[in-house]
């Protein structure tokens, strides 16, 4: 668990010296395992997650004493079925 930082860093500065040269085939070649792997692990966030996003936003501003602006849905019983439905 402690090297996780130092893989996830080394990977990141790899990837970054990749794009330098993303006109280079070898460089783009290199970098496509890594961006593949990204494209899998990422997806648009469904309604749901907006939802939920928004109690959660809604609820944190609450928690700091601010005031949620005027206009503002509070989508919870939706955003709530949707997290329990998972």
């Amino acid at each position: 668990m402690a090297g996780i930082p130092l893989v996830a860093g080394l990977a990141y500065e790899i990837l970054r010296l990749l794009g330098r040269f993303r006109t280079n085939p070898i460089a783009r070649a290199l970098a496509a395992p890594g961006i593949a792997v990204q494209r899998i692990t990422t997806r648009k966030p469904d309604d749901g997650m907006h939802d939920i996003a928004i109690v959660a936003l809604t609820a944190a501003i609450e928690a700091e004493g601010g005031v949620v602006p005027s206009g503002s849905e509070r989508p919870t019983s939706r955003a709530l079925q949707s997290l329990k439905a998972r």
